[in-house]
């Protein structure tokens, strides 16, 4: 199944019209390394999933401790919903790319990564700095898909931890 089908298949009626001006990625097309930008859905002011906008973003090397990776799949949670409505926590800022599941392939990693290599296959957790212990209101600093940008895009750019 293609990722486009996934997606449009996972949303809900109101949602899947946003989908439509996706066009379909060219037979073959990756995120190589002379891709220079790719396409990412942003949040957009605080609404249903048809609110949200398309967008062509520069491509720009990762931070340290984080990797970059080409978006297979990924999948709309409950909480994802509640997110771009603006429900969870605070409002995100309308830049914010939506959704916390996905799975993708490795394509660059930054400086000071060295759990995963590029071609590994990887997929993330929501809280990538909850290591360990128990959990305190401060890991919702770096919350994939909420307070950091998530998987609703070709690119993915996630820490190294959170994989």
């Amino acid at each position: 199944m293609k990722r486009r089908s996934f997606v449009k298949g996972s949303l809900t009626a109101a949602g899947a019209g946003v989908l439509a001006q996706l066009p379909e990625k060219a037979a073959g097309q990756s995120a190589g390394s002379d891709r220079q930008t790719y396409r990412a859905w942003e949040v957009g002011p605080k609404g249903p999933f048809t609110t949200m906008r398309l967008v062509d973003r520069a491509l720009t090397s990762a931070p340290q401790g984080h990797v970059q990776g080409e978006v297979a799949a990924s999948g709309i949670a409950g909480r994802d919903r509640a997110i771009t409505r603006g429900w969870f926590l605070q409002d995100k800022k309308p830049e914010r790319i939506p959704l916390s599941e996905g799975v993708g392939t490795v394509t660059a990693v930054a400086p000071g990564v060295s759990r995963v290599a590029v071609g590994d296959r990887v997929t993330s957790i929501h809280f990538p700095r909850w290591v360990s212990g128990d959990w305190t209101p401060a890991n919702y600093v770096a919350d994939v898909g909420n307070t950091v940008d998530g998987w609703l895009t070709e690119v993915a750019t996630l820490s190294q931890y959170g994989l």
